[in-house]
């Protein structure tokens, strides 16, 4: 997904010559606008709701469980952890973080049939939750999770971008010193 925010007509004039002439402030309010989508997308899939439109059940816990000792409560599972962005070449990126993602990511978001085999009835049946010699294919349900969100992120990235230029403003505006909130460490050992 590729965002590209375009603030002229909505803002006033020395706010778009603030932007043009300081486009290290421009690279940093992109990289926030790509952290605060990732953020919000991953609190979309951890609503099992994206973009307000739930997922279509799956098969119980329980026998996902049996079927692999790694399935996780959460939809997506640890997926929602390779949700990322990227910034390059005065753009954002949003998207998955690994290749193994993005293949695993494409088959929920977009669905597939999977072909029922030998091996999988065998499999199923050793685990307890033998198939039906009816069930010749099973279907992953398309989940998507990109999409959705865009839609309802795009609404909320006008007033954060004026949120984040008005704050530049107010900590510029103390006779030219930044007046920056910085994070205090503490040093134990």
């Amino acid at each position: 997904m590729v965002i590209d925010i375009d603030v002229r007509d909505s803002i006033e004039p020395n706010l778009v010559k603030l932007l043009q002439t300081n486009a290290k402030y421009l690279r940093a309010v992109s990289k926030s606008v790509g952290w605060f989508v990732q953020k919000e997308t991953k609190a979309g899939i951890k609503s099992g709701a994206p973009g307000g439109q739930p997922f279509e059940e799956r098969i119980p816990y329980k026998i996902r469980k049996a079927l692999s000792e790694t399935a996780k409560h959460a939809w997506y599972g640890a997926m929602v952890n390779a949700v990322g962005y990227e910034y390059s070449n005065g753009s954002v990126n949003i998207g998955w973080t690994s290749k193994a993602a993005a293949a695993y990511g494409k088959i929920q978001e977009y669905g597939m049939l999977r072909e029922v085999t030998s091996n999988m009835r065998k499999y199923w049946a050793a685990v307890g939750y033998p198939l039906s010699k009816n069930t010749e294919v099973l279907n992953v349900p398309e989940r998507p999770v990109f999409e959705p969100m865009a839609n309802v992120v795009e609404k909320q990235i006008p007033s954060y971008v004026e949120d984040k230029l008005n704050s530049y403003l107010q900590e510029t505006a103390d006779f030219g010193e930044k007046q920056v909130k910085r994070r205090k460490y503490k040093v134990y050992g």
